[in-house]
């Protein structure tokens, strides 16, 4: 009883003067309290949820911490690359973050890491999860938000393109349609790399140019044609 009793003194002293100083400055998220999302917060993370909250007289232990420390300062978002793409992606490429919940807001991020396991999306594809680091700044971004992102995985400098809506193809040939003097002219020009969304133009047209996009199924070469309002 008399060693218990001191080493119950012992705690209690020691108790009283311990201070628990965080590493990093942030918000204390407890378990129970936030649910697992796209986006998460760059910190000290000390555990995860336990699907209930934390209240007074709670049993704790080192395998489930019962909170953690999120840094709003710099946060980190998680995206799911498709298998046939994520060969393409590498560490410290630059990328784009689009939030659903900020609409006119777009934020500069990073490929920090790229998950070495595969995921099942919810459309049953295989893809990899590639995690971005950002700076919000002062826009309200909050921990669950989704969004999408553009990683930049080549860059060209000085490039003419044109939408890809504009590109035609006949016998191994390739071309566009041309607006000159009002008319429709079929131009054929030579393409290099191609996107989703853009045709880099290697020679046939230059800057300033315009295209057709639209209405060209019936289109033929020297047709008068007017800009859509």
């Amino acid at each position: 009883v008399a060693a218990a009793e001191s080493a119950l003194a012992y705690a209690n002293d020691t108790l009283a003067r311990a201070e628990i100083v965080a590493p990093v400055g942030g918000v204390v998220l407890f378990s129970g309290s936030s649910s697992t999302s796209m986006l998460a917060g760059a910190g000290l993370g000390l555990g995860g949820s336990s699907g209930s909250a934390l209240t007074v007289g709670s049993s704790v232990s080192p395998a489930a911490a019962p909170f953690e420390i999120v840094s709003f300062d710099a946060l980190a978002f998680t995206a799911q690359v498709d298998e046939t793409d994520i060969v393409r992606v590498e560490p410290g490429m630059n990328a784009v973050v689009s939030l659903d919940g900020i609409g006119d807001r777009e934020f500069t991020a990073a490929v920090d890491r790229i998950g070495r396991e595969s995921v099942t999306t919810p459309t049953g594809g295989t893809a990899f999860e590639v995690r971005l680091t950002f700076e919000p700044g002062d826009a309200q971004v909050l921990l669950g938000m989704n969004g999408s992102v553009e990683i930049q995985v080549e860059t060209i400098g000085d490039a003419v393109t044109m939408p890809v809506e504009a590109l035609f193809e006949d016998g191994g040939t390739n071309y566009a349609y041309r607006v000159v003097d009002g008319r429709a002219r079929r131009t054929e020009i030579e393409v290099g790399r191609i996107t989703e969304t853009r045709v880099e133009l290697l020679d046939g047209l230059a800057e300033g140019d315009t295209v057709i996009v639209s209405g060209v199924a019936k289109l033929a070469d020297g047709d008068r044609v007017k800009a859509a309002e």
